[in-house]
């Protein structure tokens, strides 16, 4: 008879023994698209990298060897090394690196002039590498293989390179005595292909190519061979950047069909020279993703346990957000499952900002990289529910909720070792809080046609808001900037910009000023400010008399209203030529309303010339021309006018007409 307690504790295990079963299923970590980048720990090796542009970052006994270059050298083919004493190979130990590291030196006697990927026994102590040939072909000195048994050694050239073909990229295999390579050894100066040579008690076996599903009619570069297949860099079609990595495993003694690796192992840039340790959990990789292929760097990546097999280890998140104070389930919410390490590298320039009228320093989430490793996103359900799990061996994380027109969450959450299953709620506020805006008369009197206007000054989107009683109300976002527009008849907008934050502003309080308005009755002399003439001329230019539109729109209204225009200019010119250009400008005034509908016994017109200049810009006096521009003015004298006709100077400068009834 089974005992309760075992019995319970059976079906306890029961949804992790069968989460275990279905991961046999799974492919290795390397070749898994959905949980690779959530699993595998990928950063820049900025420890190798400082010391300049490089790549093909491999183990050489308890050192690091890479290749190094000019940075003004061109790297748009990575593996095309042509410059002469541009590219060599540069060691340091893992504990030393951020002393200056040792250029290798290939021999006593003679010193290659490039100096390209390499690959190491450890074993034999040989160290294979790619140089310039001794011999040249037609002028030009191609690529070659080169070994050199040990340290201090002479470097020997294989016995089959020859001076036709490039000859690069050595990847050697110890378990099988075989060299691969890449070559142009059957078609000199097309695409690479991948070839390989055995060792032989008799020497070296001639160069023979691998497979049509390896080699394609495009370049297949950077061969790195481990026990249980076969990576390399192409650039054939169907890849996410220019070189691709890809995975042939040993299937049988043969290679299987190539797959391309998936994030973060490629990427839209160049990805190649990857290698792994010799026990399979972690390795490097160079690319130029991070500098829009101006410039190679090295990557360092670390999957756990192995690379080849699946990932195990899964943090499972169950969560429900509700809003706050109601209770009510919120759907739609993006919601982010951070690990703690990736959280802390994005606090950097362009995601962090200060705002110095508030003291803060606010981290911007929703921005993050989507294709950042390690986080898993869910958006909630009808029901405010989402499931996320991470295929992880970390433990410390950060859950991020955001909505549009709710506070984000930030909260922290601490997973145990091994599988583990959390079930959590959140409550998110109102992303804005209510505010009221009242409209302030100084003089106590009624605000006749009162409009207002709110703009977000972080997006450009202006609402239109209704009153009662004059006031308003509005619910702006927090931390969000407003500029709030107030409009009354006769009355000067009033403007204030408004910051929110959780405990202000209440209350918003605009003062509207009343307008100076004058009434137009016989006598009355108004400046038309906004009439533009082409320069010595009296011709109006288009769309240039906005004034003399709204005085023919009020003496259509007004029927009984005459006006006498009354044109001046300044001092410069003759006083003949000033009289004659002033009356032919008032004639094109009254020619404008005439245009417009009104009858032309109603307009009389007078042109003052100099004569009666508002400053001391006489003739001979040197004035600006801002007070010159002064003295050139076209009047309206009222002769008649009907009853309630008012005339407002905007604020913008431009007069305005009313009749009240």
């Amino acid at each position: 008879m089974i005992r309760m307690e075992l019995l319970k504790y059976y079906f306890t295990l029961l949804p992790a023994l069968l989460l275990f079963a279905g991961l046999k299923a799974q492919p290795p970590i390397l070749l898994d698209e959905e949980n690779a980048i959530h699993v595998i720990e990928f950063e820049e090796f900025k420890d190798v990298n400082h010391h300049g542009p490089s790549f093909s970052l491999v183990e050489y006994g308890e050192k690091l060897l890479w290749v190094s270059y000019d940075k003004n050298t061109s790297t748009s083919v990575p593996y095309v090394m042509g410059n002469q004493d541009r590219f060599f190979l540069l060691y340091s130990h893992p504990d030393k690196l951020a002393e200056e590291p040792t250029r290798l030196k290939l021999s006593k006697e003679e010193k290659q002039a490039v100096a390209g990927p390499a690959s190491y026994c450890e074993e034999s102590g040989w160290l294979f590498f790619t140089a310039n040939q001794k011999r040249r072909w037609q002028g030009r000195s191609q690529l070659g293989l080169f070994l050199i048994r040990g340290e201090g050694e002479k470097p020997e050239q294989l016995p089959f390179v020859h001076p036709r073909y490039n000859f690069l990229h050595p990847a050697w295999d110890a378990d099988n005595n075989r060299l691969y390579f890449s070559s142009d050894y059957e078609d000199p100066g097309k695409p690479m292909s991948l070839y390989y040579s055995d060792k032989t008690e008799g020497g070296w076996t001639s160069p023979l190519p691998l497979s049509d599903r390896i080699n394609s009619k495009s370049n297949e570069v950077f061969p790195h061979i481990v026990p249980e297949g076969l990576f390399f860099s192409s650039d054939r079609p169907g890849g996410i950047g220019g070189l691709d990595i890809y995975f042939a495993a040993f299937e049988n003694g043969q290679l299987s069909n190539p797959m391309r690796l998936p994030a973060p192992f490629n990427s839209s840039g160049d990805d190649f020279g990857i290698h792994f340790n010799s026990e399979g959990t972690r390795g490097f990789l160079s690319s130029d993703r991070d500098e829009n292929g101006k410039m190679d760097r090295n990557y360092q990546f670390d999957c756990g346990l192995s690379c080849f097999l699946p990932a195990t280890v899964i943090k499972s998140l169950e969560l429900r957000i509700i809003a706050a104070g109601d209770g009510r389930d919120l759907r739609d919410v993006e919601v982010k499952l951070i690990p703690e390490k990736v959280l802390l590298g994005q606090f950097s320039g362009h995601n962090i900002k200060f705002d110095p009228l508030q003291n803060n320093l606010s981290l911007n989430l929703s921005d993050m990289d989507p294709d950042r490793a390690g986080v898993v996103r869910c958006s909630t359900d009808r029901e405010g529910r989402c499931l996320m799990e991470s295929r992880t061996n970390e433990t410390n994380f950060f859950v991020f909720a955001s909505k549009k027109g709710a506070q984000s969450v930030l909260q922290n959450l601490e997973f145990d070792t091994g599988f583990d299953h959390k079930v959590i709620e959140i409550e998110m506020d109102r992303d804005c809080r209510p505010t009221s805006i009242s409209l302030v008369c100084p003089e106590d009197k009624e605000i006749i046609d009162p409009r207002l206007w709110i703009e977000n000054m972080r997006t450009g989107d202006v609402d239109t808001l209704w009153a009662e009683e004059n006031i308003y109300t509005k619910c702006m976002n927090l931390n969000g900037q407003y500029r709030v527009f107030a409009m009354a008849e006769d009355r000067h907008p009033a403007r204030e910009a408004v910051y929110v934050q959780n405990t202000s502003p209440e209350d918003i309080r605009l003062r509207i000023e009343p307008k100076e308005v004058e009434v137009v009755r016989e006598g009355t002399v108004l400046e038309l400010q906004n009439i533009y003439y082409e320069y010595n001329s009296h011709l109006i230019g288009e769309g240039a008399a906005s004034e003399l539109d709204e005085l023919a729109s009020i003496m259509k209204r007004d029927t009984v209203m005459v006006v006498e225009l009354r044109a001046h200019t300044d001092s410069r010119g003759s006083e003949l030529y000033n009289l004659q250009l002033s009356q032919r400008r008032a004639n094109s005034a009254m020619e404008y309303l005439v245009t417009a509908g009104i009858e032309p016994h109603r307009i009389r017109t007078v042109g003052f010339g100099e004569t009666q200049l508002r400053n001391h810009c006489r003739e001979g006096v040197q004035c600006t021309e801002e007070e010159h521009a002064y003295n050139r003015r076209t009047e309206v004298a009222v002769i008649e006018a009907g009853e309630g006709v008012r005339a407002v100077r905007e604020e913008d400068g431009y007069l305005r007409f009313t009749i009240y009834e």
